[in-house]
């Protein structure tokens, strides 16, 4: 439930079944979406421009739009570095999960996270992916830190947490760790702090642009075809008895 979030240096919240944030349940009834109230505090509404979105029972449902809710760049978001950062997102997919989606993206294309869905090449199976890069301060041998998290199946829910946390004095004690569904679904090590990432952050698509979590590629468009329940960021890196509160 919303109020079982951990609110300790939280960096946004957007939760879809209180899009105007002040605390109360909406309606739920199909009604469009243009602003998504932001409820942490740090007033990083989201707009979504051309319309399409709508609430639905489960949330903000993106499959009749093919744009992304722009949150903009701020300094607890994005701008400045980090050492520490959690992203927890929950979601149904959509009818269709082929091609390459994105559920959540701050940054752009040398810097950022995101949360996508993308055929894995080696099974051809569309596949859930936790990704944080950067291809500028970071070795190039580490620059790319994606974790696959398994296959995706269409019109199911999923809820996942991203945490990052480069405290550790060794670098390569330094991790980056994706939970699905409360559970530990992968851990990469070697990931340095990450540093400004400027430009809007995408709920439901791609802003600025990102990186695919395959090829490396730069990105942008690939709206995501289902809907957003929830989304939150920490600054700080949750510990595993708050990761299920998050869940």
């Amino acid at each position: 439930t919303p109020n079982a979030l951990p609110t300790q240096d939280m960096a946004f919240w957007y939760d879809g079944a209180d899009l105007d944030g002040d605390g109360t349940v909406d309606a739920m009834d199909g009604r469009p979406v243009d602003t998504w109230v932001e409820k942490s505090g740090n007033a990083n509404d989201a707009r979504l421009g051309g319309g399409g979105a709508v609430q639905d029972a489960d949330g903000v449902r993106m499959s009749e739009t093919q744009g992304a809710f722009d949150a903009g760049a701020h300094a607890t978001v994005n701008n400045s570095r980090f050492s520490e950062k959690s992203i927890a997102v929950a979601f149904e997919t959509g009818e269709d999960v082929s091609g390459f989606q994105v559920v959540f993206e701050q940054g752009g294309t040398t810097r950022g996270y995101n949360l996508s869905i993308a055929e894995n090449p080696d099974t051809g199976e569309p596949t859930l992916y936790a990704f944080v890069y950067n291809r500028a301060e970071w070795d190039d041998a580490h620059a790319f830190k994606p974790i696959d998290m398994g296959p995706v199946e269409a019109g199911r829910s999923y809820s996942v947490v991203m945490v990052h946390d480069a405290t550790a004095e060794d670098l390569a004690d330094r991790t980056f760790t994706a939970y699905l569904d409360g559970e530990p679904a992968g851990q990469l090590t070697h990931v340095e702090m990450q540093y400004p990432h400027g430009a809007s952050v995408g709920i439901g698509g791609i802003q600025a642009g990102t990186v695919h979590p395959v090829d490396f590629s730069g990105q942008n468009g690939a709206p995501f075809g289902g809907t957003v329940s929830e989304l939150a960021s920490w600054n700080r890196a949750l510990p595993e008895d708050e990761i299920g509160a998050s869940s």
